[in-house]
Order: structure tokens, then C-alpha cells, then sequence
């Protein structure tokens, strides 16, 4: 495939544990320009289901948002972390939910200009419950349970509208219609 821009510098600007920001100068066609953009560390989404269909899902304070976000338990990878690892890390620190049995049916690019970052979806199921783990300043997170069929109404409504959230609930529901998982 054609590369039809080139990168012709890099540099960092800024860097945390969670991301860096590189400026980069690049050239498209003979024009040359500078762009910074945000490079995630990767994450995992976890879709955990019940064999009566309730996807558990968690609703948190998003001080970004401004508002109360409805989405699926979800978190950093550690660096070198496998994806599984940490998918079950993060569902037991913030749902208490272990499972028995584990199946990756995704990952999505969470963005294509500005920020990239790739999210690991999850699906979980053989549920066991217990006590959640949570991390400092997780602790208002609540545990929302509700049938797959309103997870998907509520994201057709606008209710969950995280990309990764909305992504996995519909790729799930269809996968189960469709048998495949």
C-alpha cells in the first residue's frame, strides 16, 4: 500500500504513565506540516454476561463528560501485560466478578487522528461474585446490571455512548444472535 504521508520528524512533547503526546512534521503531497498527537497505552473493555443475558456493566463520574458514564468495566493494560491478564484484573477490581471463561472478540482503534489508542474487547461468562478491589479514586464506581437487549436500547438512546462501550455491546449482541460466540 501507498504510504501517502510522510513522517519526517518525531519528537516527544509530553509523557505520562497513560500516554505520549509526540509532535510529529509530516508531508502529505508536498506540503509539509506539524501535528501532536496522543498515543494511548492500550486497555481492555470486559462485556461480562449471566446465563439469563444481564450484561454487568458499571456507571462512574466522568469529570471529562461532566456527567455520569454508563459503560463497561474497563482499564489499562500494565506495559507487557497480556490483554487476558489484564481483562481479568480489571473485572475483579471494579465488579468483583470472576469468570470461568474468557473469549476475545475484538479490538478497536479508539481514534484515527488526534488520539490513537487501541481497546481489547472481552467476553466473559461463568460468573462467580465477590468483593471488587478498587483502585484509589474509583470508589464511586456502582455496578449496573441489565438485560443485553436494554444495553442495546440504552446505547441506540444515547445512554452509553463511550466508543468502547458501544462498540462491544453491539458486536456482542449481534455475535450472540448470530451464534458465533
Amino acid at each position: 500500500m501507498n504510504k501517502p504521508t510522510k513522517i519526517l520528524s518525531e519528537k516527544t512533547a509530553f509523557s505520562t504513565s497513560k500516554f505520549i503526546a509526540n509532535t510529529y512534521t509530516v508531508e502529505t503531497d508536498g506540503y509539509k506540516r506539524e501535528h501532536t498527537d496522543i498515543l494511548r497505552n492500550p486497555t481492555v473493555s470486559i462485556f461480562a454476561l449471566d446465563n439469563s443475558g444481564v450484561i454487568y456493566l458499571i456507571s462512574q463520574y466522568r469529570y471529562l463528560l461532566e456527567r455520569e458514564a454508563l459503560e463497561a468495566p474497563a482499564g489499562f493494560m500494565e506495559e507487557g501485560e497480556d490483554p487476558l491478564v489484564a481483562a481479568k484484573r480489571e473485572l475483579k477490581e471494579e465488579t468483583g466478578i470472576i469468570a470461568n471463561s474468557w473469549k476475545k472478540f475484538g479490538e478497536v482503534e479508539l481514534g484515527a487522528s488526534v488520539v490513537a489508542g487501541v481497546s481489547h474487547l472481552f467476553f466473559a461468562k461463568d460468573l462467580t461474585f465477590g468483593e471488587t478491589k478498587l483502585d484509589k479514586g474509583e470508589k464511586g464506581l456502582q455496578l449496573v446490571k441489565l438485560p443485553l437487549s436494554e444495553a442495546v436500547e440504552r446505547v441506540i438512546n444515547g445512554d452509553i455512548n463511550t466508543s468502547a462501550s458501544v462498540i462491544g455491546i453491539l458486536m456482542l449482541n449481534t455475535l450472540i444472535q448470530e451464534e458465533k460466540l
